[in-house]
């Protein structure tokens, strides 16, 4: 519980840290700290060089929240990634278990006298292209709907009832 509101207030949580530290040097070494700044402002502005601070300032906030942005979306891709190969690994799972179990009914047709044999050879190219594109979808690394529809588009063959 602990953990999970430190993570959610990280930020407020080192700005208190900060705060505090900064306070007791302050008090304990009686620092001036603001008038120094308001000095250094002061000294700047007969420089001429404050015209450069507040550009300065905007593209450093700019460029530190577009690094957290970015930081954000790497962290919910690899959350998709982490959801998209669980997700995976049950449907593999779920289909590889329906697969073997319709071996049962290969071997029945296979028993029944009289049975096609094209029919059976249909069965066998629609379980090994289900093998084929589960296994296309289990190893696919970039996570978009293109790839995701590549990956299991049909395999052509000859049809063997022609």
């Amino acid at each position: 519980m602990e953990n999970i509101m430190f993570k959610k207030n990280t930020f407020t949580f080192f700005a208190l840290l900060f705060s505090s530290v900064y306070f007791l040097l302050v008090t304990i070494f009686d620092l001036d700290i603001f008038e120094s700044i308001i000095s250094m402002l002061s000294y700047l502005e007969h420089a001429e060089i404050d015209e450069f601070i507040i550009p300065l300032v905007v593209i450093s906030i700019a460029l530190l929240l577009d690094s957290l942005r970015r930081s954000r979306n790497d962290a919910t891709e690899i959350e998709k990634n982490k959801i998209y190969k669980a997700m995976m690994s049950s449907v593999y799972h779920v289909m590889n278990n329906f697969l073997n179990q319709m071996q049962l009914f290969k071997m029945t047709a296979d028993m029944t006298p009289g049975f096609d044999s094209k029919v059976l050879d249909l069965y066998d190219i629609v379980i090994e292209d289900a093998q084929t594109q589960l296994q296309a979808l289990a190893t696919i690394t970039k996570l978009d709907e293109e790839t995701i529809k590549k990956s299991v588009a049909p395999v052509s063959h000859e049809n063997p009832n022609a």
